[in-house]
């Protein structure tokens, strides 16, 4: 499977010595030998930020109300376009935001959407394929830290493309500085070690003591950068940790901003939760309420300090949820309707697709995920029509036939 199986920063004990800390994730997603691929300067856009809503978010309480649902609708600052009750601050700059009404897919569960969310394709055990996150970190040159980082739950690896563009997963923020920290203070340690490295003896060994010195100067270039005191979140003004809020979700997105800021070119931020089967109502409405204080502020931010223009948002989860309450007054998986908004640049107020009436299906124009992927890879600057050569000497295409959405 593609998935990255709970290969978090904290989770490989890091501190615990040597052995464990150059076994571990950090150096497959710091190691960077040889990789020299290029930037794309031309792109309109050289960040992107994934909020991921993990279970499923429901479109009739976000972004897709309906007159028969138990949510009420509200106008928002684009003529025609109502969100639900539950998004008051985004409602009002919905101008800034591109929502896309026209997408779907036939993956109705969770593992096998999630992964066709992140990668573009539907799952085939014996054809895993590389993660959004890894495509852009394949087509970025090396900043000397991360550049693709995941803030909670598991990562989507690289795929044929090779553990330098696995993520950087980091589930507790402060823990993971903390590990960094402890690192540091072991520097001569390390230079100590990749000294010794050097003078191996030519024997069958010489292989595996060079991949070990290279893993130590990654760990060593990245503490020499600004990532570790990214994570340092009491050093962000004290009105700044306000608008982001102290639930995790919040903490995630502070942090994304500080990543976004240093350079790092692709960030996941994830909030679970949304899986509704039951309690729906009371349930999105807490939901929304912790998505969007974050969200309205990593907005302000991008957009006081110049990195707004260059900066794509996408909102998503594995899919949508059903028109109609079930007996427990909940919303089961509907992946007829996959909602997505963007944001970032020139890309608001715009809507794309309708739903009827009902919200049971998709009308007009409709799009899969393979053409979401396009769109979104065509924004980063990427080449649809590109092709991988992978391990196997095959190639493939990076989306799954996928044709760019048309946003304006």
């Amino acid at each position: 499977m593609n998935p990255i199986k709970r290969r978090s920063f904290l989770g490989q004990g890091i501190a615990t010595g040597f052995g464990s800390l150059f076994g571990s994730q950090l150096c497959h997603a710091l190691d960077r030998a040889g990789d020299q691929t290029k930037e794309c300067p031309e792109a309109p856009f050289r960040r992107c930020l994934v909020l991921w809503m993990g279970g499923g978010p429901s479109q009739q309480d976000t972004f897709d109300p309906k007159p028969a649902s138990a949510r009420r609708s509200i106008p928002t600052s684009v003529n025609g376009l109502q969100f639900a009750e539950t998004l008051p601050g985004l409602a009002e700059r919905a101008d800034e935001l591109c929502v896309i009404r026209s997408v779907g897919s036939r993956e109705g569960e969770h593992e096998r959407a999630t992964e066709l969310l992140h990668t573009g394709f539907s799952p085939l055990p014996s054809f895993p394929r590389p993660s959004l996150g890894s495509m852009v970190s394949h087509s970025q040159t090396d900043p000397g830290f991360p550049r693709f980082v995941t803030l909670g739950g598991n990562g989507f690896g690289p795929a044929f493309l090779g553990s330098n563009h696995s993520p950087f997963v980091i589930e507790d923020i402060a823990g993971a500085r903390n590990q960094l920290l402890r690192i540091d203070r072991k520097r001569n340690s390390l230079e100590l070690l990749a000294a010794m490295n050097q003078r191996y003896p030519g024997n069958r060994l010489v292989e595996s003591a060079q991949q070990r010195t290279t893993q130590i100067e990654s760990v060593q270039r990245l503490l020499d950068t600004g990532f570790p005191d990214a994570l340092r979140l009491e050093s962000a003004e004290n009105a700044r940790r306000e608008r982001y809020g102290n639930q995790v979700f919040g903490q995630r997105m502070l942090t994304a901003w500080r990543l976004l800021e240093l350079g790092v070119p692709f960030v996941e931020a994830q909030l679970s939760g949304w899986d509704t089967h039951i309690d729906n109502g009371r349930r999105t409405e807490a939901l929304c309420q912790q998505m969007e204080k974050p969200w309205l502020a990593i907005m302000d931010d991008l957009q006081e300090f110049g990195l707004w223009d260059d900066t794509l948002i996408v909102w998503m989860g594995e899919f949508g949820r059903t028109p109609q309450l079930n007996g427990a007054g909940g919303r089961d998986h509907f992946p007829e309707i996959t909602p997505v908004v963007l944001a970032g640049g020139s890309l608001g107020g715009s809507i794309v697709g309708q739903t009827n009436a009902e919200g049971s299906r998709r009308e007009g124009k409709t799009h899969s995920v393979a053409d979401l992927f396009a769109t979104i890879l065509q924004l980063m600057g990427l080449d649809t029509k590109q092709e991988y050569t992978t391990q196997f000497g095959s190639p493939t295409t990076v989306t799954d036939e996928g044709t760019p959405i048309a946003l304006k």
